[in-house]
């Protein structure tokens, strides 16, 4: 967590193959950052797909 917290992540999208225990952890420490991110979920960066 302490290596995490100085990348000053904007965003985190914890998802199932991350594991229940780091998800609540990262939850638990960024709940303004977190976001669901369910099976099947798109992500785009820089307008890409």
């Amino acid at each position: 967590m302490a290596e995490l917290r100085l990348l000053d992540i904007r965003r985190l999208l914890p998802c199932h193959c991350t594991g229940p225990a780091a998800v609540a952890r990262l939850w638990g420490q960024w709940p303004d950052r977190c976001e669901a991110c369910p099976t099947g979920t798109v992500l785009t960066f820089g307008g890409r797909p």
